[in-house]
């Protein structure tokens, strides 16, 4: 009875490391996928911005339209990322 009390006591162990590992290294390559979709975003927001009339620039800086555009994009990737590592780790 002690060996059968110690093998199952060592495979809900390892099974717990196994999946604390495996959602941990699948969390951290979904931060780099979100990370790198919103680098992507933020790049083609700003390429769209420097396509404006300097009069549109000088307004967006003045009401620092910039800064909240790149508050959102924070938001965003903030959320998606607490997603995904829910999708990964297993908690809906």
């Amino acid at each position: 009875m002690p060996a059968l009390l110690a093998w199952f006591a060592g495979y809900l162990i390892s099974s717990l490391i196994m999946r604390l590992l495996v959602g941990a290294g699948l969390s951290v390559l979904s931060f780099y996928f979100v990370n790198d979709l919103m680098n992507t975003a933020e790049e083609m927001i700003k390429n769209s911005i420097l396509g404006l009339p300097t009069v549109a620039l000088g307004f967006i800086r003045l009401y620092q339209i910039d800064r909240c555009i790149s508050v959102i994009l924070s938001a965003l990737s903030l959320a998606a990322y607490i997603k995904t590592a829910k999708v990964f780790i297993g908690r809906n």
